[in-house]
């Protein structure tokens, strides 16, 4: 720091080893001219700012050494002080102490050569050490030997007469089984010390008792040090016969089937729940047997949680404590409830069920608990409730009589979710309280019900060619007879029985008409299914996209009057004209309100179905017609009798036109003339079929003109008519002369 300056002053005490009395500055360099020691003092001066300030002196010794004649001790023995150390050795050693010994060197040796320090030579007592002194200035030096002892006893101090209690005494006698002891360990050790470090200890005990007057108990200690130095002291203990004890827990709280007994309950509870007791510090004693205190009981049992509910009772135990140094008799009274506080356990599954065939609701046996178990009753018992008010809960029976395995059945769950609350119960009113589900699914199939025996009657139609076919549709709603399902609305489809299936163990022959067509929609597949709601149910139940009317309905056609499909009578035969329709009812199971797709229920049913035309053939009669007389047609006069049109020519008159729905009826004709003598008039022809014992009929008229030919015609003719000329259509007839005459 800039403006500040130090200076020195200092003084000598000793002007005679050569330096100056004082001085200021730097002490210095000087010749030592005499033995002797100096006190040098230095005292600063600090100046800031025009102040000057003097600080604290500081003092030194300056030594100066004479060299002198060394003369050694031959053997020293030196005992250590109360801190087990030992003064310094170079004052003992030296025959004449220095007031220097600054300026010589101290060494000590063990036997071994080992060189230890001044200081620690109460480790070493009783060793034969040698040491060495040497002048450090001019090397001067004596040798000799020195031992180190320990002439100081141990202190110990036993304390006052100290008081313990009677229960207390074989406790301390029987520490003096070794005769040893250390603080740690001996109750009510004396303290003790040694200049040296550790001490043994001894002591023995006696016991001075004088019954229920106390007495006394001796202890005598001897404490020895390393070094043999030994010290005694006597400790004296006042017994005390008068013991604060406490009656055992008025109340005890056990589980049932616990051991009741004073032993038992020590171990589980506690002595202080078991007996009458006193304490001594943290350990808690039963008082019986312990200075002439002694001790028993009664009890009084009473059911606890009432009648065979056993292991759970109330024991009211009444306790006498006897003071015999007193003559002193106290009661104590304690109630102890050996009682079941634990609640049943068991375990409880979620249940699935489907509903009653009978109504949309679940009707089931509920689970019984498992596991069920209990730490003291045998035999706890267990109700159940529904969480849906209605629900039954009632006994569970078999034959009338109790289930050997279900308790309880549920009846009128409904369908979804619901719970059902188990309640477990012992005999001493522990209870406890699991709750599990119960889901309701339809499971139950909806009930198909069909008319057995139906009648359809075919009509006229083409099939997917365009020729002309019989044809019928049956609707599923045409054979259902109110099918029904107790939860949902239901579908019905339709199908007809495959070729080769079996109906009553009999092998249809079932025809394909209506099974596959070319028209729009393309397909109708009558044996299948459609699998538009219920695409992976597959095509072997049996489903097909093919069936393209949804399932509604199935055709028959003309093939189906004479085909055999059904055994309607159960002769093992299959009948003409009867064939077998299966129909399948959907109900809404999964609940996602679409009828029929997949998770939903179906069920089936079977109906016998007589195919019949009862539609009557059609004839349509050609236009009249006019010929001449002399024209050749073929007639069939006749009032009843009717002649087939086969090979007949109707070139001239016209053919007729007839069909029938599945058939071609055979057209037959009969014909009514009315003409005069030239064969001028009409012809009423009328045309006849019949089909299924219906007769259709159709009439034709045909005018007959005169001829309007002017060749003549020559006749042979037999007899008299030979060569005669004939013109007109007079006899003989238009045939006769076609078949006879010649041209001229």
């Amino acid at each position: 720091m800039s403006n500040t300056s130090i200076t020195y002053s200092w003084t000598n005490s000793n002007p005679a080893i050569g330096l100056p009395a004082s001085g200021t500055g730097n002490i210095p360099a000087f010749t030592a001219t005499n033995p002797g020691t100096a006190t040098i003092t230095v005292i600063p001066s600090i100046t800031l700012g025009g102040v000057t300030c003097t600080g604290a002196p500081i003092s030194f010794i300056i030594f100066i050494h004479a060299p002198a004649q060394l003369v050694c001790n031959d053997h020293v023995n030196i005992s250590v002080d109360e801190n087990c150390k030992v003064s310094p050795v170079i004052d003992m050693f030296l025959e004449n102490s220095p007031n220097d010994a600054i300026f010589y060197e101290v060494i000590i040796k063990t036997a071994t050569g080992k060189i230890i320090n001044e200081n620690e030579l109460g480790n070493y007592k009783g060793q034969k050490l040698t040491v060495s002194v040497r002048d450090i200035c001019d090397g001067n030096s004596c040798w000799g030997t020195l031992t180190v002892e320990d002439k100081l006893a141990p202190r110990i101090n036993c304390g006052p007469v100290r008081s313990i209690q009677c229960y207390e005494v074989d406790a301390l006698v029987a520490e003096d089984v070794t005769k040893k002891a250390s603080p740690s360990t001996a109750k009510f050790a004396p303290s003790w010390s040694d200049n040296c470090g550790a001490v043994t200890a001894e002591f023995t005990t006696h016991k001075l008792l004088d019954g229920c007057n106390g007495g006394n108990v001796l202890r005598k200690w001897t404490v020895t040090d390393a070094s043999g130095n030994t010290a005694y002291c006597e400790q004296w203990f006042e017994v005390e016969t008068e013991v604060d004890w406490t009656c055992p827990d008025q109340l005890v709280l056990l589980s049932c089937k616990d051991d009741l007994s004073p032993e038992a309950i020590a171990i589980k509870e506690g002595v202080g729940s078991a007996y009458p007791y006193f304490r001594s510090g943290n350990i808690t004693t039963p008082i019986h047997g312990v200075c002439n205190y002694y001790t028993t009981y009664s009890d009084v049992e009473i059911d606890a949680c009432g009648a065979h509910c056993h292991g759970n009772k109330k024991v009211i135990r009444t306790w006498q404590i006897l003071d015999w140094c007193n003559g002193t008799v106290t009661p104590c009274q304690q109630i102890i409830k050996a009682i079941d506080t634990e609640a049943p356990t068991f375990i409880v599954k979620d249940t699935i069920i489907s509903t009653a065939p009978w109504y949309c609701e679940g009707d089931f046996y509920v689970p019984n608990p498992w596991e069920l178990h209990d730490n003291c009753d045998i035999n706890p018992t267990w109700t159940v409730k529904s969480s849906v008010v209605g629900v039954q809960i009632v006994p569970a029976l078999l034959n009338g009589a109790p289930h050997p395995v279900y308790k309880y059945r549920a009846i009128g769950v409904p369908k979804g979710s619901s719970h059902l609350k188990y309640t477990a119960t012992d005999c001493c009113g522990n209870e406890v309280t699991i709750i599990s589900s119960v889901t309701v699914v339809d499971k139950t199939p909806p009930v198909p019900v069909a008319k057995r025996d139906i009648v359809i009657g075919l009509v006229g139609g083409y099939d997917a060619t365009g020729k002309p076919d019989g044809t019928a549709k049956l609707y599923s709603e045409s054979i259902d007879n109110g099918s029904y399902d107790n939860c949902s609305a239901v579908r019905l489809e339709i199908r007809r029985v495959n070729k080769g299936v079996k109906s009553d163990n009999v092998t249809t022959d079932a025809p394909s008409c209506g099974n596959l067509g070319n028209g729009n929609p393309q397909y109708n597949n009558n044996i299948t299914f459609n699998n538009r709601l219920a695409p992976n149910l597959g095509n072997n139940m049996p489903y097909s996209a093919d069936d393209t009317d949804g399932g509604l309905f199935v055709k028959f056609c003309c093939e189906d009057l004479t085909k055999a499909g059904a055994d309607f009578d159960g002769d093992g035969t299959l009948d003409v004209g009867y064939h077998m329709v299966i129909m399948r009812v959907w109900d809404d199971g999964n609940m996602d309100g679409i009828v029929g797709n997949a998770g939903d229920n179906w069920n089936d049913t079977w109906a016998n179905v007589k195919v019949e035309c009862k539609v009557p053939p059609v004839i349509t009669c050609p236009a009249d017609a006019t010929i001449h007389c002399d024209w050749a047609i073929e007639k069939f006069v006749s009032s009843s009798a009717t002649k087939s049109i086969a090979g007949v020519d109707f070139q001239k008159t016209g053919i007729p036109e007839a069909y029938g729905v599945c058939t071609n009826p055979e057209i037959q004709f009969r014909d009514r003339e009315v003409t005069d003598q030239c064969g001028i008039g009409f012809i009423e022809r009328t045309f006849v079929i019949k089909e299924k014992d219906i007769e259709r009929t159709c009439v034709q008229r045909i005018t007959i003109l005169p001829s309007t030919s002017a060749q003549p015609w020559v006749t042979n003719f037999p007899g008299d008519w030979d060569n005669i000329e004939q013109i007109g259509c007079d006899e003989p007839t238009a045939a006769q002369i076609k078949a006879k005459a010649q041209p001229m």
